[in-house]
């Protein structure tokens, strides 16, 4: 336990040596002592990452069209439109890390009007990369289903 206790006093000193250093260094100061904790807490923060819009790019391979609906992280739709049968729609400005949550409602005509013959939901995560993300509603044997 005291070979413990004296490392992590050793380790506390270097952290605050090297700190004071590095930090003297740029100022073009007389070196101070500072503490561990001023050291972790201020100098360890990484920087924000900026947030950089996505988009959620949603193909239609289903034979039927569809309405779209995109809701946020609290329920609330955040954007809606239909896409035909093979079109494709981009929507954009959404951010990491935030989940979304995407339904289809597969339709009997070609312009989202008529009956919904099938309703299908997923969740979409953004990359913090900006790239967006890619999804396609596909039809199965006896389904519909995002891929």
């Amino acid at each position: 336990m005291k070979k413990q206790i004296v490392t992590l006093s050793v380790l506390s000193v270097l952290l605050m040596i090297a700190a004071s250093n590095v930090k003297a260094e740029e100022a073009n100061q007389p070196l101070q002592a500072r503490s561990a904790v001023d050291v972790l807490t201020k100098e360890s923060t990484p920087a924000p990452v900026p947030l950089i819009p996505n988009a959620i790019n949603i193909q239609n391979n289903a034979d039927h069209a569809i309405w779209i609906t995109i809701y946020n992280s609290f329920g609330s739709i955040r954007d809606s439109g239909c896409i035909a049968q093979g079109g494709q729609v981009h929507f954009n400005n959404y951010y990491a890390p935030l989940p979304y949550k995407v339904r289809a409602e597969v339709t009997t005509n070609n312009d989202c009007s008529g009956k919904v013959i099938f309703d299908t939901n997923t969740q979409v995560g953004m990359p913090i990369t900006g790239s967006g993300v890619g999804i396609s509603l596909e039809k199965g044997t006896n389904n519909y289903y995002f891929y």
